[in-house]
């Protein structure tokens, strides 16, 4: 099921000016209370809150603005974590199984981390210092009539270009671009990553496919990405990636486990790239 809802799915930033029906909304509370229980690879989940709005105006007067970019959402899921590398990850891993639930039922979302005003959402959803807000969702029913925003945002961030596999997979080393035929069984579950969205489409997941039934998960951070944000949003890119590949890893039936490999042996020659965690099939 995942395989095709990642093959799928879409960043839906223009919805129709309809409410979500009963029945769907009841079963989005059901995936909201799973995904508030639910954890990453590095075993820390996050708190996850639905704001109906109209007009993107909550029940008490205050409008989420998104700078123009999002139409007529029914509502938003706003994600709050603690702001250290692995939360992020795990943050971007379960926030991303929820979107695919969603497209299962119909109903569209978008990744929003630097697009929305945060002001309002941090006075009302942050605890303390050490938790913010990474990311919020717009949702509701597709409109298949791409506003001229959202073509333009498309177009911007140049989401329709996806890297080569062999920019992105690696074979034992990082001398060693994977060809695609030569993934074997990992073939689709890496091509799930590489399908992914990111942030400004920049694709920072990079992978190592080792003989010995590995595959090594490294972020390829762009320099000065973030700005004025007070965390690595990419960190997030690497937990969709990461949520793609053990998506399609289940569905087919592959056996592993996630872990962290002491003493990893593999030369990095690029001070941006940066060891994440590792795959081993089981």
């Amino acid at each position: 099921m995942y395989i095709q809802l990642i093959e799928n799915r879409r960043s839906v930033r223009s919805f129709k000016n309809t409410p979500i029906t009963e029945n769907h909304l009841a079963t989005i509370n059901q995936f909201l209370d799973e995904l508030n229980q639910s954890v990453g690879p590095f075993g820390h989940s996050a708190e996850f809150t639905m704001i109906p709005v109209s007009n993107h105006i909550n029940a008490e007067g205050e409008k989420i603005g998104t700078y123009g970019v999002i139409r007529n959402p029914a509502a938003y899921i706003v994600g709050m974590t603690k702001n250290t590398k692995v939360h992020l990850i795990d943050f971007g891993y379960t926030f991303e199984i929820f979107m695919l639930n969603l497209l299962d039922l119909g109903v569209g979302s978008c990744w929003l981390g630097g697009t929305f005003d945060r002001k309002m959402l941090s006075a009302k959803f942050e605890k303390n210092n050490s938790f913010i807000i990474p990311a919020i969702t717009p949702i509701g029913y597709h409109d298949e009539r791409p506003s001229i925003i959202e073509k333009t945002m498309r177009r911007f961030a140049n989401s329709d270009h996806k890297l080569a596999f062999e920019t992105l997979f690696f074979n034992q080393n990082f001398d060693n671009p994977l060809k695609k035929e030569a993934a074997g069984i990992y073939e689709i579950p890496l091509e799930m990553i590489r399908i992914g969205p990111s942030a400004s489409n920049k694709q920072p997941w990079r992978m190592v496919v080792t003989a010995d039934g590995f595959i090594h998960f490294f972020i390829k951070h762009t320099p000065n990405y973030n700005g004025r944000l007070k965390f690595d949003m990419q960190l997030l890119d690497i937990g969709i990636g990461m949520a793609h590949f053990k998506s399609a890893v289940d569905e087919i039936g592959i056996k592993g486990e996630w872990r962290i490999y002491e003493g990893l042996q593999i030369p990095i020659n690029d001070p941006n790239i940066e060891y994440i965690m590792s795959w081993q099939t089981l």
